[in-house]
């Protein structure tokens, strides 16, 4: 896939809904094995610097419930990659918590919105 793009040209991934959606990104049933899984299959585009954003669409289901996976995902992240998060915008207006703690990482840069 490296030879078959421009130069500079880099894909954008996104996460399999079994970490998304299946496993909500809870770090107790398994998430964090499932995505670096997904990391080193996706390995060849970030060593010929092909790899853009890692996307994470969230499930429409996912509620303020869910917030502490969301935390403790993101808290455990192996990688330093650049990592997009599609958010159900309800669930960013239902809390000062995930807001506060959501745009701490917008502000880092280690995270960036899309809803």
């Amino acid at each position: 896939m490296a030879r078959a793009t421009p130069e500079k040209f880099q894909l954008s991934i996104k996460v399999p809904e079994t970490i998304t959606h299946f496993k909500r990104l809870d770090v107790n049933k398994g998430a964090i094995t499932y995505f670096e899984e997904f990391l080193d299959k996706i390995s060849p585009l970030r060593t010929t610097k092909k790899l853009g954003a890692i996307l994470f669409q969230l499930p429409p289901s996912f509620t303020l419930n869910d917030f502490e996976n969301i935390k403790q995902f993101l808290d455990k992240l192996p990688t330093t990659d650049a990592m997009i998060m599609l958010l159900n915008s309800d669930l960013l207006l239902g809390g000062r918590d995930l807001f506060s703690f959501y745009w701490n990482r917008l502000k880092k840069g280690a995270l960036a919105s899309c809803c």
